[in-house]
């Protein structure tokens, strides 16, 4: 018994790509990679959902930034840096009455680099970007280019027969018509125009080599900071993070929605897929032979906390491989962490012809048997899963309602 409870672990832990479940959208995944929306009624793989950005943070400090003022910072933490070597975070220390940084990892400090003693922790002194001022005035310039095409395209789906001699300031409409006109009118560009470069000097062999030789700074360092050139290495502002909300294509609802506090890992919605559907895992690998019945052992795990009716039907349609178990029924109970007392146990997976040879907590093992014809690379067991529970859908009357899918279990050669 020993022996098949370690068994059955080892398979839970590394089966994880043996079954595919379908997708809504046709795709094929594990089940630990779908959600299930409730809403719908269907499963949802990363593919079909909309990902978005729910909040910024940084990871060091755990402040939370919101998203125009992250814009602004450039995706930036104004209080937390990182070594230019090797991405630590770099910690203050005393000196005196002076203040500097250091990296625990690498010994870097900013004593070695241009930037002076503080008397803050705040405010160092960071590469800054000598094309910022030009970037800032065409960044300016797109903007009123798209309030120009957005006044257009407005213009277009509103057209109004008041012309301008016929409107009084007696309601601000000749305001508001000036203002339009201002719109509408195509703004010159007042940005520096920079001439394409076409000719480029060739370089030397040794170009890679002085540039890694530079302060021997390696060239990862260099990448961390294009614009310092042939100066030294400053402290780098630590880059934010975010974290992402999924929502239902369909109906626009949360699938997964952390807690807004960033030191909290709790989620406040989620609906992941192995919550709500049963998870069909392997017992073991599965021994085929040409023109023989192979007994194929696999596991049916209810996760979610009500119980669950299970359907498996064999799919020979679309299966290289012949399940002669047809239609297997059960029942099998809610997650229970406090109840470890299986119902049914036995001592080998080759003991008795029973379909359904094992019972313990929210798990049932099944024994499919099945006939090769001809050995592949991947052998495909197809099947039916249907099931139903009282949290497949949001509303009562449809949560005894039957739902289904495909899966496919590959099976090696041996």
């Amino acid at each position: 018994m020993s022996l098949f409870l370690s068994q059955w672990r080892m398979a839970d832990f590394l089966q994880l790509d043996r079954i595919l479940y379908e997708c809504s959208c046709s795709e094929w995944a594990p089940l630990c990679r779908l959600f299930y929306c409730r809403h719908c009624s269907i499963l949802r793989c990363p593919s079909c959902t909309h990902n978005e950005l729910d909040c910024t943070f940084c990871g060091t400090c755990l402040e939370n930034v919101p998203v125009g003022e992250a814009r602004v910072r450039k995706n930036r933490c104004v209080n937390c840096y990182q070594c230019p070597i090797c991405s630590s975070t770099l910690s203050a220390h005393n000196s005196g009455d002076a203040i500097f940084l250091s990296c625990s990892t690498c010994k870097w400090s900013t004593l070695e680099s241009d930037v002076k003693q503080q008397t803050t922790a705040g405010n160092w002194k960071v590469q800054e970007n000598p094309y910022e001022t030009e970037l800032n005035s065409i960044l300016e310039q797109m903007k009123q280019y798209e309030l120009n095409e957005k006044a257009q395209r407005d213009i277009l789906k509103r057209r109004s027969n008041v012309v301008g001699s016929r409107l009084t300031d007696r309601f601000g409409l000749q305001q508001m018509f000036q203002k339009r006109k201002q719109a509408l009118e195509r703004p010159t560009w007042l940005a520096p125009e920079s001439e394409p470069v076409t000719e480029f000097e060739e370089s030397d062999d040794n170009w890679l080599n002085t540039l890694t030789d530079m302060n021997k700074i390696s060239l990862e360092s260099r990448i961390r900071q294009p614009l310092s050139g042939d100066s030294v290495c400053r402290p780098i502002r630590m880059p934010l993070k975010g974290r992402r909300v999924l929502r239902c294509t369909q109906c626009t609802h949360n699938l997964s929605k952390l807690e807004y506090s960033p030191s909290s890992i709790v989620f406040k919605i989620q609906y992941f897929a192995r919550t709500y559907v049963p998870e069909i895992r392997l017992l073991q690998e599965t021994k085929l032979a040409v023109g023989e019945v192979s007994p194929v052992f696999i596991s049916v795990v209810n996760e979610s906390v009500a119980k669950a009716d299970v359907v498996v039907v064999a799919n020979n349609d679309e299966s290289s491989l012949e399940c002669e178990t047809p239609v297997v029924e059960f029942s099998i109970p809610p997650h229970d962490e406090n109840s470890d007392h299986p119902s049914h146990s036995i001592s080998s997976l080759t003991a008795g012809e029973e379909t359904i040879f094992l019972r313990k907590r929210n798990k049932v093992g099944l024994k499919l048997n099945v006939k090769v014809d001809e050995i592949r690379e991947v052998n495909v067991l197809s099947l039916i899963l249907k099931w139903k529970n009282e949290l497949t859908s949001m509303t009562s009357d449809r949560g005894q309602d039957w739902r289904e899918t495909r899966v496919k279990v590959l099976l090696g050669k041996s």
